[in-house]
């Protein structure tokens, strides 16, 4: 049975991101991707034009319904663009088996620039998500783009948490290797 992988993200209407990449990954990879939407985007490879979010509300009950049915085997994360978005998810997460790995890719910056957080929503990010967290997309260039923070201080940011090779590398080992235990 192939490994089953939850990716709660938004959606990069370019498709050379967010959730069509994911689940272009994960199936390239030999796992079954299942999705729960946090937000549209309306993105080319010239910049974001426009994002529009999904209520928390749905994108728990998108969450919940996969889990209770199908389940999971791993879940990664990327752009949860509120604190509500986050503390939703997190709520979620938090009723799961604490052996199934999370990925979080704290997605704040498109390629082009454009942010994909909003400000206020860093620290329910740092209080709620990271501390979750088994691996990280090495992606923190983005945080530190955003945030102020450096390399280094991200990395301090996800202490404990494994850092993966970019974005291949962690699906890999998502849809590799079954759930694990902290």
């Amino acid at each position: 049975m192939p490994a089953r992988v939850l990716i709660v993200a938004g959606s990069d209407s370019g498709g050379g991101a967010g959730i069509q990449a994911d689940i272009k990954t994960v199936t390239a990879l030999g796992g079954y991707a299942m999705t729960a939407v946090t937000a549209l985007t309306a993105q080319n490879t010239k910049g974001v034009f426009g994002v529009v979010g999904v209520a928390p509300d749905f994108i728990q009950q998108q969450m919940r319904v996969v889990l209770d049915d199908i389940g999971a085997d791993a879940l990664k994360t990327g752009m949860l663009h509120t604190a509500e978005v986050i503390d939703a998810v997190c709520d979620v997460l938090d009723a799961l088996d604490p052996v199934v790995p999370l990925v979080a890719d704290p997605v704040m910056v498109a390629q082009s620039g454009d942010s994909l957080l909003e400000p206020d929503a860093v620290e329910t990010l740092k209080r709620r998500l990271v501390p979750r967290a088994d691996e990280a997309d090495r992606a923190g260039a983005r945080v530190g783009f955003y945030t102020n923070v450096s390399r280094f201080e991200f990395r301090d940011l996800f202490a404990g948490v494994n850092f993966g090779g970019g974005v291949g590398a962690w699906q890999y080992r998502s849809c590799a290797w079954p759930a694990r235990t902290r």
